[in-house]
């Protein structure tokens, strides 16, 4: 429309593998700064840095922050359970951990990229490593090994023992129109544990939903558990009688 191009709207964007833990929320913070970085950007003291950093509307900051209407569309989450300890003063500490890279400078994690593609731990580059390399072949071994490992349940079973929980009828549970429903994507999460199905076909399976969707909403329903309650479900569902 403007003959123009750039970043925003140019090529594919750019992708890694993340590491959780420390990997994540120094890239998280790194992230959040950028309003506030480079020679025009970062001019005057810490406080004025601040001030523009808390006042600039394109960024999601304010949602982690605390002081602003969190975006719908971002799973905070997923980066504020990094910091453990009570979930209400979560919002206070992720504040003060990015604005304390107002006063000292911090690291480019970008620097720490292995292979162009993966940003962590040595260790945690080679595990990923290692299983690309491996193809399809090893991950079909993995999977066969699964299968006789434990039983797989049928989904429509995985359905039926969610709804019972939530008080859901296993046809709520699968229509498309039941978009905000959390036992919805406890559901999809728990077939995705489960069942072995791709996501795009517990897309297929709820209602037609494209398989970006689905993964969104399988990262909804493992939120809504703790790391031994995630453990202790899937548990449970490995054992539905079949």
């Amino acid at each position: 429309r403007h003959r123009r191009s750039g970043h925003l709207l140019q090529g594919r964007y750019k992708s890694f593998v993340v590491e959780e833990g420390e990997y994540l929320l120094a890239l998280s913070r790194y992230i959040h700064l950028n309003p506030v970085r480079g020679p025009a950007l970062g001019r005057g003291t810490p406080k004025q840095r601040q001030e523009r950093l808390r006042r600039f509307e394109w960024s999601s900051f304010p949602g982690y922050a605390g002081w602003g209407e969190p975006w719908a569309f971002i799973e905070e989450e997923l980066v504020l359970g990094e910091l453990g300890g009570a979930k209400r003063d979560r919002r206070l500490r992720y504040r003060r951990f990015v604005e304390e890279g107002l006063v000292s400078e911090i690291e480019n994690p970008f620097e720490a990229v292995r292979w162009q593609t993966i940003l962590g731990s040595e260790r945690f580059g080679q595990k990923v490593l290692d299983w690309m390399q491996g193809g399809a072949e090893s991950r079909r071994e993995m999977k066969s090994g699964l299968r006789r490992a434990r039983p797989i349940p049928a989904p429509r079973d995985i359905l039926a023992v969610v709804g019972k929980k939530y008080g859901v009828s296993p046809k709520r549970l699968l229509g498309r129109s039941e978009w905000g429903l959390a036992a919805r994507n406890v559901a999809m999460w728990l077939v995705w544990e489960c069942c072995e199905l791709s996501l795009a076909e517990i897309g297929k399976l709820f209602g037609g939903l494209d398989y970006a969707a689905v993964a969104q909403r399988i990262r909804r329903g493992r939120l809504d558990f703790s790391p031994a309650g995630r453990r202790q479900l899937i548990a449970q569902m490995s054992n539905i009688k079949i």
